[in-house]
């Protein structure tokens, strides 16, 4: 997985700006951005948002998940609705592909986890497709996030 730092300066130059910009927009100085940039230090979430009006996907450049830009990911979730419909309307199958897709965005393999009260509004017709992933999305980071931790402080 890419640092924060390299994901930092990709989005900037995705954003079309200078350091000088980029920290003019965050509040902080140049000699702060170029920190941020070369991770040496970790700004917070306020500092980076702006970037968000750039097409910059926040859950990228913060977790490293799923398409740097708001636009590919939304291009990535047109082309799994065209093909979950090919599995029926609110039908198991299509449940199991839309968690397959939040998974891929994840990282993590689902290993045929589904949150059971998510999944059965969604096949009672209670949930749609984009409502359902995001539930499995939100699940499946939250899981990662705590395997991460405990991965860590055993080292």
């Amino acid at each position: 997985m890419d640092s924060f730092g390299y994901r930092l300066k990709r989005a900037r130059i995705l954003a079309k700006l200078t350091q000088t910009q980029a920290a003019k927009k965050a509040g902080v100085s140049v000699q702060m951005w170029r920190e941020y940039e070369a991770g040496r230090s970790e700004p917070g979430v306020k500092k980076v948002k702006f970037l968000s009006r750039f097409d910059i996907s926040l859950n990228w450049l913060l977790a490293g998940d799923g398409p740097e830009t708001i636009q590919a990911r939304e291009n990535a979730w047109d082309k799994h609705q065209a093909q979950a419909e090919q599995h029926g309307e609110h039908s198991e199958e299509r449940a199991n592909f839309i968690m397959d897709m939040a998974s891929e965005e994840i990282g993590i393999r689902s290993l045929g986890f589904s949150p059971d009260k998510a999944k059965k509004n969604y096949l009672d017709g209670k949930l749609t497709d984009s409502a359902y992933y995001e539930a499995c999305r939100n699940k499946l980071a939250e899981m990662k996030r705590v395997f991460e931790e405990a991965t860590n402080k055993k080292k």
